[in-house]
C-alpha cells in the first residue's frame, strides 16, 4: 500500500502554501506527536516505513491497516503506527538548518519569506522564529537544500527538508 501526499509535492519545489493550515496555528498542541518520514519520502508513505519521533528519537513503524489505505494523506485520517491508531492532525515540510534546529512553517508563506513565522520542533520545542529574507543559492525559486535563510536568531543554511506528520492517539 502507498499513501500519496500529492498536496505537498509542490512544497519541495516551491514554498508557497502550507497544507493543513487549520490544524497548525503557531503552537504545537498538547499531546501531539511529531513524526518525521525518511528522506526518500517527501511524496508518500509506504508499508513498513520507519518514521522518527522528533522529540524522543523513537522509531515508529507505519503499519498497513484498512483505515490507512487511500490515495492521499488528509487531516482527520486514521493512520496506524506500531499497530496503534493515530489521527493525522497536520502534515507538511520541516527544514533542517545548519544550526541543528528543525523548523516547520506557520501559515501561508510569502515568496520573499519576509515576516514568515516558523515553529521550532527541535531542539527548543515550540519556540517561534521569524524570517527576514532568504538567499536562493541554486536559483530554483524555492527554499531548498542549497539555500540560506535569515532568521531573528541568525543566518543558517538549509541542510535537509523532510515530511513531518503531527498525530495524536485515536480515541477508542
Amino acid at each position: 500500500m502507498r499513501i500519496n501526499t500529492l498536496q505537498i509535492l509542490f512544497i519541495v519545489g516551491s514554498l508557497l502554501v502550507v497544507p493543513s493550515l487549520s490544524a497548525q496555528v503557531g503552537t504545537i498542541a498538547e499531546g501531539q506527536i511529531i513524526l518525521e518520514a525518511p528522506a526518500k519520502n517527501m511524496q508518500s508513505l509506504e508499508d513498513c516505513d520507519i518514521l522518527h519521533q522528533v522529540r524522543t528519537c523513537d522509531n515508529w513503524h507505519f503499519t498497513p491497516k484498512a483505515a490507512s489505505t487511500g490515495a492521499t494523506l488528509d487531516t482527520g485520517r486514521t493512520l496506524y503506527f506500531n499497530d496503534q491508531p493515530y489521527v493525522l492532525e497536520w502534515f507538511g515540510p520541516a527544514y533542517h538548518l545548519s544550526s541543528g534546529v528543525i523548523l516547520e512553517p506557520v501559515g501561508t508563506a510569502t515568496a520573499s519569506l519576509k515576516g514568515q513565522q516558523w515553529i521550532e520542533v527541535y531542539p527548543q520545542h515550540g519556540r517561534i522564529h521569524t524570517s527576514s529574507s532568504w538567499s536562493d543559492m541554486d536559483q530554483n525559486g524555492a527554499l531548498s537544500r542549497a539555500d540560506t535563510i535569515e532568521l531573528d536568531s541568525g543566518t543558517f543554511g538549509v541542510q535537509d527538508i523532510r515530511l513531518h506528520l503531527r498525530v495524536r492517539p485515536a480515541s477508542h
